[in-house]
């Protein structure tokens, strides 16, 4: 019998699950919400956007970071990143911002009514940054310049791996850091434009930098995902194991235990301020149930994989794609369980433990056009090319 590993499907079996998923959320989207009125529909349909487009955005910096460290790593993951925060994905997305932008922006965020900015004070004295006009002109931005960077370094690596040589690689390697940092800026003003902004009298300078950890986070977990549970079919076969799993699991390690550090840090000091302007944030989590939630978030997000990346078999654990690919689908799923406990509450009065059935429709609507999406631009480009020189093709011994 053949030992020869068969090519690996996950690209064609992803766009049927995305079909299936955009419909079965565009029904709960507006069927569930069509007598709640125009605000009911536009707050779910950003809540589903704003989660696939944070997942964009998380694998857009991971992509920028394999450009940047060089590291073999990040190699096999590339393709996968690329296809969901490459140019073509950060342009879908952007343009699905368009509705929220110039129709149901007030509907959204309350500064964008003249009526809030004229009887609210704190609202008018940040007028001449949360106004529409620079809003709408924020987000073009965002996109279209985090798009064009993307577009120059897909085209330099691809005249890379054709040969292009060391000149090439050399433009990419001192082209990238620098959009690294301009990534870090951006995220963080998007962030502060489409979530923070929900509670418009309510700030955290580490809200930016922690929602950027969380979805890189959840864009690495995604990413193996896919590696792991692909072991044994090419081009991953006799990549997927070893030291470079192990080095993955590492990273997948900082990052919770950076998730843990910012949300222990936000929370000590906005509560130890003892702030009315600050604490309303932990107040409007602390009923309805959401104080459990966090704390089911706490053990989920952070006790949980803790101790599997860092526990007795943990070494072992890490260089087996099979133990591999259940720790990352757990990451990835607190990843919804975060995200509803830090923006529901802002985007909804009353918000509880489960999700609206509106938002839930959003979430999986956006998440359909993703995969279908994601399943198209990564056929578009080889997963892995030996051509490229940082890429770990190096088959380990199975005991390793």
């Amino acid at each position: 019998m053949s030992d020869i590993a068969k090519p690996t499907k996950f690209r064609e079996n992803l766009l049927p699950l995305g079909v299936v998923l955009a419909i079965v959320g565009a029904v709960l989207l507006f069927a569930t919400q069509s007598g709640a009125g125009q605000t009911a529909i536009a707050k779910s349909y950003f809540f589903g956007w704003l989660f696939w487009a944070c997942l964009t955005l998380g694998m857009t910096g991971l992509a920028l970071l394999h450009h940047v460290v060089r590291a073999k790593w990040t190699s096999p993951l590339y393709r996968i990143w690329e296809a969901g925060g490459g140019w073509k994905m950060l342009l879908l997305i952007g343009i699905a911002f368009a509705p929220l932008a110039f129709m149901w922006g007030p509907d959204v965020w309350s500064w964008m009514k003249p009526e809030y900015a004229a009887k609210d004070s704190v609202i008018a004295g940040k007028s001449a940054y949360l106004n529409q006009g620079f809003f709408t002109l924020r987000w073009i931005i965002y996109f279209g310049g985090l798009a064009a960077v993307m577009f120059r370094l897909a085209t330099l690596l691809r005249k890379e791996e054709e040969g292009g040589g060391k000149k090439l690689s050399d433009a990419r390697n001192w082209f990238a850091p620098p959009m690294l940092a301009l990534y870090v800026v951006v995220f963080n003003f998007a962030m502060t434009d489409w979530a923070m902004s929900l509670d418009s009298h309510w700030f955290s300078t580490i809200y930016g930098v922690k929602m950027m950890n969380a979805f890189g986070l959840g864009a690495l977990a995604f990413a193996m995902m896919i590696f792991c549970s692909q072991a044994d079919k090419e081009p991953y076969k006799g990549v997927a194991q070893g030291t470079l799993l192990r080095d993955q699991g590492h990273m997948m390690l900082a990052l919770t235990m950076v998730w843990a550090y910012f949300g222990l840090s936000e929370y000590l000091i906005i509560w130890s301020g003892n702030l009315p302007e600050f604490n309303v944030y932990y107040l409007a989590r602390s009923i309805n149930g959401l104080n459990m939630l966090g704390l089911v978030n706490i053990i989920g997000s952070f006790a949980v994989p803790f101790l599997l990346l860092v526990g007795p078999y943990s070494p072992w654990m890490k260089t087996k794609a099979k133990w591999m690919v259940p720790i990352a689908l757990w990451i990835f799923v607190f990843r919804f369980v975060d995200f509803h406990y830090v923006i529901s509450p802002s985007l909804h009065d009353g918000a509880g433990v489960i999700p609206a059935l509106g938002d839930l429709g959003g979430l999986l609507a956006f998440g359909g056009i993703w995969l279908a999406s994601f399943s198209f631009f990564a056929r578009q480009a080889p997963l892995l090319t030996e051509s490229h020189p940082y890429v770990a093709l190096e088959t380990e011994a199975a005991h390793v």
